[in-house]
């Protein structure tokens, strides 16, 4: 059932597989993956492309992840 697919999402995540801020898509393998550090974390792109419109502007993407870390949701952007 989708109970144990939820299960294996999240124990997915914890073993290392990101989502490119920018794209949305999963970077499975974050050895090879692009990188960028931002504000004391690192993260993964999915292309070179994804990292550099990242750059541009990295603020304007980090926003989406804050509800993944199980913060409540109290910011207001």
């Amino acid at each position: 059932g989708y109970v144990v697919q939820a299960k294996a999402e999240v124990k997915d995540e914890k073993a290392g597989a990101v989502k490119d801020p920018v794209c949305g898509m999963e970077v499975g393998d974050i050895k090879k993956a692009s990188s960028e550090e931002y504000q004391g974390k690192v993260y993964y792109f999915c292309s070179e492309h994804c990292k550099k419109t990242f750059k541009k502007d990295p603020a304007s993407y980090i926003h989406a992840e804050a509800p993944q870390h199980g913060e409540s949701g109290g910011h207001k952007h």
